[in-house]
C-alpha cells in the first residue's frame, strides 16, 4: 500500500508541475502573491495590474536610485517619509501571511530593509517581464527547493503593464553596478 502511495503521491506531483509549466509557458503568473507594486487581477487571477499606492513606491525608489542614493540611503528616506514597508502594507491589505513579518511584529510598519530595497531595483518584474519557475521542487516528499539557472526560466517579455521604463532600469543598473565597483576598489585599497 505505502509503495502505491507513493507512486500515487509522485504522479500527481507531475502533474501538477505540468501544469504548472504550461501556463507558464501561456505567460501567467502562476506565484501565490503578486510582487509588491502589483495585485492579481479580480477578473483573472494569473495576470497582474498595477496596485496605484504601490507602484508610487516603487518608482519613487527607481528614482532615488538614480539619483544616486545607495539601499541604505534609499532606507532612511523611505523611513522618514513615513512609507510602510512591503510586508505591512499587504498586511493591511488583507494578506494574513505576513502577520510573522519583522514590521508587522515588532508595530513599527515603517521598517525597512535594505535588502528589501536591493530586491526591488534588481526585480525586472517592474519592466513587465514575468519570470516563472524560479525555483523547483527536486523530491515531492521533502519539499526542498532548488533555485533554477535564469537561462531555464520561463520569461515572458511584455506579460502585464511596466511601472518603470526599461532605460530607467538599465540606467540605475549601470549607477549600481558602478557603486559597487567603487566600494570593491575602497575595500581593496583599505587592506593594501
Amino acid at each position: 500500500k505505502n509503495i502505491l502511495n507513493e507512486m500515487y503521491a509522485r504522479d500527481i506531483s507531475q502533474k501538477i508541475k505540468a501544469a504548472k509549466h504550461q501556463r507558464a509557458k501561456q505567460g501567467k503568473f502562476i506565484g501565490a502573491q503578486a510582487p509588491y507594486g502589483y495585485q492579481k487581477d479580480p477578473s483573472q487571477k494569473n495576470h497582474l495590474i498595477i496596485d496605484p499606492e504601490a507602484a508610487k513606491t516603487v518608482r519613487l525608489i527607481f528614482l532615488l536610485a538614480e539619483q544616486g542614493f545607495g539601499n541604505v540611503a534609499i532606507t532612511h528616506e523611505l523611513q522618514a517619509r513615513r512609507i510602510i514597508s512591503p510586508a505591512a502594507y499587504k498586511y493591511q491589505n488583507g494578506t494574513a501571511g505576513y502577520a510573522n513579518h519583522t514590521p508587522v511584529k515588532s508595530g513599527n510598519a515603517y521598517q525597512w530593509a535594505d535588502s528589501t530595497v536591493g530586491h526591488i531595483l534588481n526585480n525586472r518584474i517592474y519592466l513587465g517581464d514575468l519570470y516563472s519557475l524560479k525555483t523547483e521542487v527536486i523530491n515531492c516528499k521533502t519539499k526542498q527547493r532548488v533555485r533554477i539557472p535564469q537561462s531555464q526560466q520561463i520569461i515572458t517579455p511584455g506579460a502585464h503593464e511596466a511601472i518603470i521604463s526599461a532605460e530607467q532600469f538599465e540606467h540605475v543598473q549601470a549607477i549600481r553596478a558602478n557603486r559597487q565597483r567603487l566600494a570593491d576598489r575602497q575595500r581593496y585599497n583599505l587592506f593594501r
